[in-house]
């Protein structure tokens, strides 16, 4: 029996080699696979900066030692075979210390190794007061450690459990940049659970509505229990739309402590911290006395950075959602999670980080490239992606000029709401008067009220009136077919709400026109043409404006082809494809799309290109591999010629 075991313990090892290291790495935690074939895992811990390596079991083998004896001395060799000493912190015996000579190497949280039950559980109680762990973890745990003391596994999954929670991870934020570096693990997480603990748990088929009824009314409460001024400084990340701003101010909260969070948030918070704080001081106390102060701080913060600062800011800001949507969306580890909360944890991890650059000591040059490079490629083809579920949230809208209009027009669209309050305290001129230095200056009218990060399926706020749609359809009806519908469907389709039926008109023109447009002279409106019938395609719905445009397409790509790029083309094909909301019927379309530019004669750089973004696409989509596994073969085949 001994050698059976032995032999089956030989191949599970053998055959956990066999797979990727995300998944050997959940195959070993699962402790029941582990015990039945006799894996056991043995780590090295590498100590951060200190360029220093210990065997794991030997490690906590000796931290157990120096804890159950008092006198216990006994040096600790790293890898190097170097010699340690474990010792207590002088003014803290809950913090262990390994010590060489003058160098001092702190250890957090190896007093839970103890095998004193009440001081396991007096070290994780503060430990996970301190990192805010939720109570449903804080109970599993504090079973676990009356039990007994934990083994060497289950110390990691609990220092893991304790690191995975936003304040630990702001703060090892603060530490990589403070040192005048950064690293994608190090600024965007690889965890689920860490996401969710940032903004709460959103079900696959949750809308904005209802996941800020039902999950974030709760969320915020569990902050503020926590501790009321740091958990609204955190609520405030969520805070990418008004109306989480207008759920964040109905808490209950004393006027004290609503008056050192807009004073934080004036000095030293992030901007969609300084814009919901503004919301909510607005509404909340407009211009009374008790937050006067703090409220002109907020208002100065905002107005004084108009400008070329607020252009920097937006700059690296948008960068830094760029980084984070393009690195969860190559994670996959929210796919099934509706595009409106992924955007929302991304807007809200690039505020984090971009408080911890405000705090640091050093400045990262280069960083707002180095986040672009690192995250635009799947950022963008995630985006688009997302249409076929939220068709108003373009990727045009994630740029930093479309932040800082954003960003303007809500600040803008607050102080309006509460003029009078506005006015008493002195903020009109600063805020709503047209004058030089004013924040009116910088709101472009129209920019700013196209649909923010998280209403790409919210529907649009106007409506045409009957005149108007009247006067478009008589247009339509014109022979030769003019531009002028069409420009009207292009730029007004994200503000206002077109019904399918005017757009499927819009296409029948085309078709009873024979496709023949006057084409604009300048190449840049022919793109931006055609780019806008795909977006209007996408949010009305409207699967035979698609078709149309289409057709446009391939007469442009035969007889236009100086006008509009394989890589253009590419990109208002798949816009359109949004309107297939089905997602098989969107999968079959891509496919085509694909293969019309696939098969036609493209040269060598463009070529390699489609097939980038056909992985990136089949990566984020892995059902479009079904429609485009053959173009993607035939796009193979011409780069090995």
């Amino acid at each position: 029996m001994e050698r059976d075991a032995s032999i089956h313990s030989a191949i599970a090892r053998w055959a956990l080699q066999l797979f990727p290291p995300s998944i050997r790495a959940e195959l070993i935690a699962e402790r029941k696979m582990a015990h039945r074939y006799g894996v056991s895992v043995d780590a090295t811990i590498a100590l951060g900066d200190a360029g220093v390596s210990f065997q794991r079991s030997v490690l906590f083998d000796s931290i157990r030692t120096r804890l159950a004896t008092v006198d216990a001395g006994r040096a600790i060799c790293d890898l190097e075979g170097n010699e340690w000493e474990v010792v207590f912190e002088e003014h803290d015996a809950r913090r262990v210390v390994l010590q060489r000579g003058a160098q001092r190497i702190l250890l957090p949280h190896l007093q839970l190794l103890s095998t004193n039950v009440d001081t396991r559980l007096s070290v994780f109680a503060l430990a996970a007061q301190h990192v805010n762990l939720p109570a449903e973890d804080v109970i599993r745990w504090q079973n676990a450690l009356a039990r007994g003391p934990l083994d060497d596994e289950d110390f990691g999954f609990l220092t893991a459990d304790l690191a995975e929670t936003p304040i630990a991870v702001m703060s090892s934020i603060s530490q990589e940049v403070s040192r005048g570096r950064a690293s994608v693990d190090a600024l965007v997480p690889c965890s689920a659970r860490y996401y969710e603990r940032l903004a709460g748990i959103c079900m696959d088929d949750m809308t904005l509505e209802a996941y800020r009824n039902e999950v974030l009314v709760g969320h915020v409460e569990k902050l503020v229990a926590w501790d009321t001024a740091e958990g609204l400084k955190w609520a405030l990340l969520l805070a990418s739309h008004v109306s989480i701003s207008n759920l964040i101010g109905a808490a209950s909260i004393p006027t004290e402590i609503w008056e050192t969070v807009l004073e934080w948030s004036a000095h030293s918070g992030d901007l969609v911290s300084r814009v919901a704080g503004l919301e909510i001081g607005l509404v909340k106390f407009g211009g009374d006395a008790p937050a006067r102060d703090a409220l002109t701080a907020l208002v100065e913060s905002v107005t004084t950075s108009s400008g070329k600062d607020m252009k920097e800011r937006c700059k690296l800001f948008s960068s830094l959602v760029v980084l984070v949507y393009g690195r969860i969306a190559e994670m996959r580890i929210f796919a099934t999670k509706p595009p409106f909360w992924r955007k929302l944890i991304a807007v809200a991890q690039a505020s984090l980080i971009e408080r911890c650059i405000r705090t640091a000591p050093n400045e990262l040059n280069g960083l707002h490239d180095w986040a672009n490079q690192v995250g635009a490629f799947a950022s963008h083809a995630q985006l688009l992606g997302d249409m076929r579920l939220e068709p108003r949230a373009i990727p045009e809208l994630f740029t930093s000029q479309q932040w800082e209009q954003e960003i303007y027009g809500r600040v803008y669209g607050a102080a309006n709401c509460q003029q009078t309050s506005v006015t008493t305290a002195g903020w009109a001129p600063k805020l709503l008067d047209d004058v030089d230095g004013s924040l009116r200056r910088h709101v472009d009218p129209l920019r700013a009220f196209l649909p923010g990060p998280l209403e790409g399926n919210v529907n649009p706020p106007l409506e045409i009136s009957s005149l108007q749609r009247l006067e478009l359809e008589s247009q339509l009806l014109v022979r030769p077919l003019s531009l002028d519908p069409f420009r009207v469907l292009c730029n007004a389709t994200l503000l206002f709400h077109f019904p399918k039926d005017f757009a499927d008109k819009a296409a029948e023109a085309l078709a009873d026109d024979a496709y023949q447009l006057s084409w604009p002279e300048d190449e840049g409106e022919s793109y931006a043409l055609l780019a806008g019938l795909a977006i209007a395609a996408a949010v009305s719905r409207s699967t035979r404006l698609a078709e149309a445009l289409f057709i446009l397409l391939r007469i442009n790509r035969r007889f236009r082809s100086d006008e509009i790029n394989v890589r253009e083309s590419f990109r208002i094909s798949v816009m359109a494809c949004a309107a297939y909301e089905d997602s098989e019927q969107w999968c079959k379309q891509i496919g085509n799309v694909l293969g019309e530019i696939a098969y036609a004669k493209i040269s060598n750089d463009d070529t390699q290109w489609l097939l980038d973004i056909t992985h990136q696409f089949c990566h984020l989509f892995p059902d479009l591999w079904a429609t485009c596994g053959r173009p993607e073969g035939a796009l193979r085949a011409v780069l090995k010629r």
